[in-house]
């Protein structure tokens, strides 16, 4: 519900779970009251900057400067960042929680060109001409890139320091469309890609053989993959194109493995069926949060039982193993200490909220430390493992010790076990290439569907509706080694050899230490936590996938996505449907960069709003770019892209992210005309209507100013777009009833037409813009209260964020 000024009131998801927000009398969210009862406030300066966030009576805050900058950033337990700026805005300097500061140093173009860390490493930037990064220094090494003339990543060649006289060039081809052709990888490997004539990817090829091979349903869901070892899975969907049984069979349609899944009405797992008739059913809190596993086996052996305090955090699990308790900090949300039984471990945090240690004490002896360091960045940089007084009964780690670089956007280039490394070369967020000690390339990895070994030969890795390797096969199609996973990633279950690292979610398991590395951050299935925090400042820095681990998948380790690709729709003043997807982020050093892509496709219709909620959050805060957001509703079959691309100073994002997108389906029929939502800002010529730059500021300042930007920004678009037609109308129905009425003939008949044309078309253009906006508004309302699934597969590779995740999102977006 919303009030009589689109502030959103209420929202009820279809479980019956309810939310309700309070906003002060400059409609700003002030108060919000989740399903459980937990209560969150807001606070905000006179220039409406938001001051303090305060969860269960835990405050984070920020303080600006006079621009509005933020200067300090406060988390939990005092823990701060502190910022400046060069005389231009760009950040100088962020001083983290140690006092490690970071400086940045910045071209006449506001690009970072040098990033001195407080190690006192230099780390540059060279840009071309279209201000793409071409030769890259860090830490790590040298990476020199070049592009084509879309801007196309063509070549890459990477050096690492450690590494003398080795160089690794990874080569990219594309298709006329702009779709990846080929990859070329460091061993000269070439893996080639074809797509079906709806754009989506028919085969993947290696060595002029064909490895992996899909079909799809009508809707863009894969229904087969069928790998170059005969090995096929075969995909089966529910009325609302959810996943509801996944087989994998062997070239004689033998089964070797299958699941079947039903959900709730908010499309949680709610059951599990397994062969031979076993089945684990699941329940859900009414935040969504994961409740209990009963697993219909007679041993019970998967169940478990969780509760969690206001913040999301586990206080409980209960397993038929025994219970284990959990603690927390009193003024933060870090796991402090667990104690299950005998056993006890306990926790301690730097301040920057990331562990650095770890004691494990049975029978107040200890048995086992484990002792972690961060480098300047905050990343993992070693752990050191020591059994002491370890009981005979307890699973043993040996002594270990790892430590891990990292390059420049993040992605882990070097792991090293005991003195021995092992080396990286990453494509996007996913490892291409593994490489020893002396820098011969051990491994290729496919896009998760096979892994090739340095002695040439194929394994095919067969994974389960989270992406998780469940089934590892031989180049002849033999099983290799089967896995299974309790709901946080924790393996239950192995057959066969330790084949691949790449498990739980694709993410690659630390035997040596038991973590995932999740890109940016490592995530511990026993706790079922992240061991540092959140870069982006959630409510809860820690906890994995909103603690629905069978909903969401976290592949960036800072930001979980839905598993099902979640179309919300909205109808449009014609009263079409629009399905929007998803919108998401490229984060680079220094800059946050923002892609939004809208696309004509047959079988969807409408105009979209709910990208525009960061759009227009940003946008109407940076006033140096225009404003304007075109939809062509005239191609019926045709795809056309709309592609934005700005970059904004965030402080506190100086790394990258995978590039996400946010993809909007839409048709109309052929002849409807163009529409545009930047109407809004141009003049409206139509029966001497004039729309004044007042009048534009005032709509701006509505859209800006409303804490439901989408809705109010539809709401804008659809009155200009009704107060058109009706000032057109108006405008000719004025001209006719004047010169019908005062002059009938004559040479006054034209002056009388244009003084009528000129009333009634501004008369009725109000009256059209009240009554559009008011109209759009209801559908808005509507639509927006039945958000809609509906199947359509993106791109690959493409993040996804429900609209409650976005709306997260946008409550840590700081403007420069």
């Amino acid at each position: 519900s919303y009030d009589k000024v689109g502030n959103k009131l209420t929202h009820t998801d279809k479980r019956s779970n309810g939310t309700s927000f309070v906003y002060d009398k400059l409609n700003r969210l002030i108060q919000e009251t989740n399903a459980l009862g937990t209560v969150t406030t807001y606070t905000y300066d006179a220039n409406g900057n938001r001051l303090t966030s305060t969860t269960a009576g835990k405050t984070e805050s920020i303080s600006y400067d006079a621009l509005n900058r933020p200067l300090v950033i406060t988390h939990l337990g005092a823990k701060t960042e502190t910022y400046t700026y060069d005389a231009d805005g760009n950040v100088a300097t962020k001083k983290d929680g140690k006092d490690q500061i970071t400086t940045f140093t910045n071209d006449a173009l506001g690009r970072v060109t040098d990033k001195l860390v407080a190690s006192g490493t230099h780390i540059t930037y060279q840009y071309d001409n279209w201000g793409n990064i071409k030769t890259l220094v860090d830490e790590i090494g040298t990476t020199t890139s070049t592009y084509d003339n879309e801007n196309r990543l063509l070549i890459e060649t990477k050096t690492f320091t450690a590494l003398v006289g080795k160089s690794y060039s990874i080569t990219r081809t594309y298709k006329a469309d702009g779709q990846l052709a080929s990859i070329t990888d460091a061993a000269s490997r070439v893996v080639n890609y074809e797509y079906n004539t709806r754009g989506l990817l028919d085969k993947v090829m290696y060595s002029s053989a064909t490895i992996a091979q899909y079909t799809y349903n009508g809707v863009g869901k894969p229904t087969s993959l069928v790998y170059g070892n005969g090995i096929k899975t075969d995909y089966e969907y529910d009325a609302l194109e959810r996943l509801s049984r996944q087989v994998i069979k062997n070239s004689a349609s033998e089964e070797l493995w299958k699941q079947e899944y039903s959900y709730d009405a908010e499309s949680n797992r709610a059951r599990l069926t397994l062969p031979e008739g076993r089945a684990v059913d699941y329940a859900y809190d009414t935040l969504g949060q994961l409740k209990t596993v009963n697993d219909s086996a007679v041993s019970g052996i998967a169940d478990m039982s969780f509760s969690y305090d206001g913040w999301g955090n586990r206080t409980t699990l209960t397993t038929p193993f025994g219970s284990t308790a959990y603690a927390y900090t009193a003024s933060r949300d870090e796991l402090a200490s667990y104690t299950q039984g005998k056993m006890s471990v306990a926790m301690s945090y730097d301040n920057n909220g990331s562990i650095i240690s770890e004691t494990y004490t049975r029978g107040g002896k200890e048995a086992r430390t484990v002792a972690y360091t961060w480098d300047t960045q905050n990343r993992l940089a070693g752990l050191q493992y020591q059994v002491k007084n370890q009981p005979a009964f307890m699973p043993v780690l040996p002594n270990n010790t790892l430590a891990f670089k990292y390059d420049d956007s993040g992605n882990r280039s070097v792991k090293t076990v005991n003195g021995v490394s092992s080396y990286y070369i990453n494509s996007g967020l996913s490892v291409l290439n593994e490489l020893d000690n002396t820098g011969l390339v051990t491994k290729t990895i496919i896009d998760a569907v096979a892994e090739i070994g340095k002695d040439g030969k194929l394994q095919y890795i067969s994974q389960d509706v989270l992406g998780s390797a469940v089934l590892v096969t031989s180049d002849a199609g033999a099983i290799v080694s089967k896995y299974e996973y309790d709901p946080f990633g924790g393996i239950i279950g192995m057959q066969g050899s330790d084949s691949t690292k790449y498990l739980f979610t694709g993410q690659e398991f630390d035997p040596e230490s038991e973590l995932y590395y999740m890109n940016t951050r490592y995530h511990n299935p026993m706790t079922g936590r992240f061991i540092s925090r959140d870069a982006l400042r959630k409510t809860n820095d820690y906890i994995y996938t909103k603690n629905n681990p069978f909903s969401y998948i976290d592949p960036t380790g800072m930001e979980e996505q839905s598993i099902f690709q979640d179309w919300l729709s909205i109808v449009n003043p014609a009263g079409r449907t629009t399905y929007i997807l998803s919108t998401g982020k490229i984060l680079m050093p220094g800059t946050n960069n923002h892609y939004f892509s809208m696309t004509s496709h047959p079988g969807f219709t409408g105009v979209d709003t709910s990208v525009l909620q960061l759009h227009v959050d940003q946008k109407f805060n940076q006033p140096r770019e225009g404003w304007r957001l075109d939809y062509d509703w005239n191609a019926e079959t045709k795809m056309t892209d709309w592609h934005h691309n700005y970059r904004e100073k965030v402080p506190y994002l100086g790394f990258p992210g995978e590039p996400p997108a946010a993809y909007v389906y839409d048709h109309m029929p052929a002849g409807a005309g163009t529409r545009s939502v930047g109407r809004v800002a141009r003049v409206v010529k139509a029966g001497g209507g004039v729309m004044t730059g007042v009048s534009a500021g005032m709509d701006m300042y509505s859209i800006s100013t409303a804490e439901d930007k989408p809705r109010e920004a539809m709401r804008v678009a659809g009155g200009w777009a009704t107060a058109e037609v009706a000032a057109v109308a108006g405008a000719k129905g004025g001209c006719v009833f004047a010169g019908a009425i005062f002059i009938e003939t004559g040479p006054g008949a034209g002056v009388a037409c244009g003084v009528g044309a000129f009333i009634g078309g501004i008369s009725s253009g109000i009256a059209g813009y009240h009554g559009g906006k008011y109209l759009v508004g209801s559908l808005y309302d509507y639509q927006t209260e039945q958000a809609t699934n509906y199947p359509v597969l993106p791109p690959p590779g493409t993040r996804i964020y429900t609209q409650e995740e976005l709306a997260e999102m946008n409550k840590y977006y700081i403007q420069p």
